[in-house]
């Protein structure tokens, strides 16, 4: 026969049980829906800013297009047909009100596509210009938490993370 102060740690134990068992649940498909999100994206690399400056690109003789420029230094091809060395990626100047978009100086990039544009004041060992989905923070080659960064919250490490797209959806790091 259970005794009430027993019963109710038992009870108590359960519900810590419970409450552990659903957060697992939620940071696994969390993890999941967050690297199908990415795992979408054309390329993936990690590398560094090597140089930013604006570009304009005349769209007829009445209308051009602002662009910042960056030029990348590839240092791990993660996914996508490029190699190491230099490319770049370019991000349309948006009004401050629409939100702007930064880029981390060093870390991992996803780029979902070519750019229907291209930089024709750089040159980069890739020959292409990519646009620019979103990125994560690194430094010294590991994740480094940022207000914007999400993969942190999910993998405890750079490491962690090629781990687990390699095992779920056969990526190779080069």
């Amino acid at each position: 026969m259970k005794t009430p102060i027993v019963k109710k740690i038992l009870t108590l134990l359960g519900l810590v049980m419970v409450v552990v068992h659903l957060s697992a649940q939620t940071d696994s498909s969390g993890r999941k829906q967050m690297s199908d999100e990415l795992m979408k994206n054309s390329y993936i690399f990690e590398g560094k800013v090597i140089s930013i400056h604006r570009y304009t690109h005349k769209i007829n003789e009445e209308e051009y297009k602002i662009y910042t420029s960056y030029i990348v230094e590839v240092k791990k091809v993660v996914k996508g047909n490029i190699q190491r060395g230099t490319i770049n990626i370019l991000i349309p100047d948006v009004h401050i009100s629409d939100g702007q978009i930064i880029m981390p100086k060093e870390g991992l990039y996803f780029c979902y596509t070519d750019s229907p544009v291209k930089d024709s004041s750089v040159t980069n060992t890739n020959s292409k210009s990519l646009e620019y989905y979103c990125g994560e923070s690194m430094e010294k080659g590991e994740l480094k938490k940022d207000s914007d960064d999400n993969l942190i919250n999910y993998f405890s490490s750079i490491a962690d993370f090629y781990a687990y797209i390699s095992a779920n959806y056969g990526v190779t790091i080069k």
